[in-house]
């Protein structure tokens, strides 16, 4: 009886920590964070514009995707200060770990500065993980196409 009650105690710490938490706490999840315009971000988008929507949206993935790193390890767990860093300035200026919502609000908040891109053209989704923690991603509209927007794990495709 014991053992059962350990294994159950178990099972509801993890799922709180890895999707209630998420859930509720994580902006990006399920409350959305309003998106940023300065100056500074519309010059840094400028660079990676291009005529082309589609073109300026990979430009800005491949930037987002190479620059921040994914982790499939504990560190999603220890960092949980990046959860919360939704300063988009802020994190331009630096490299390194950033969590799944956090490089979907970076490649938003781009996007939406380079003023090709409106707010109302973005789709937040979530999932789990076969490793049973919570994942986001974005769904992008460009005209009558969409695409699956995944920089966390390197996905870019038509769907």
């Amino acid at each position: 009886m014991n053992f059962l009650l350990l294994i159950l105690i178990i099972i509801l710490i993890y799922i709180f920590l890895v999707f209630v938490i998420p859930l509720l706490f994580f902006p990006g999840f399920l409350r959305d964070i309003r998106i940023k315009k300065s100056k500074l971000l519309e010059n840094f988008s400028e660079k990676f514009k291009d005529r082309n929507k589609e073109k300026t949206m990979r430009n800005i993935f491949d930037y987002v995707s190479k620059r921040y790193e994914k982790s499939e390890k504990l560190e999603i767990f220890f960092l949980l200060k990046k959860h919360f860093d939704y300063d988009v300035e802020n994190i331009l200026s630096k490299k390194g770990y950033l969590p799944c919502h956090i490089q979907n609000l970076l490649v938003k908040t781009l996007l939406v500065n380079t003023e090709q891109f409106k707010e109302e053209e973005f789709e937040t989704k979530i999932s789990i993980t076969l490793w049973g923690t919570i994942h986001a991603h974005m769904i992008i509209k460009i005209g009558n196409k969409k695409f699956k927007v995944d920089p966390y794990y390197g996905i870019l495709n038509e769907t």
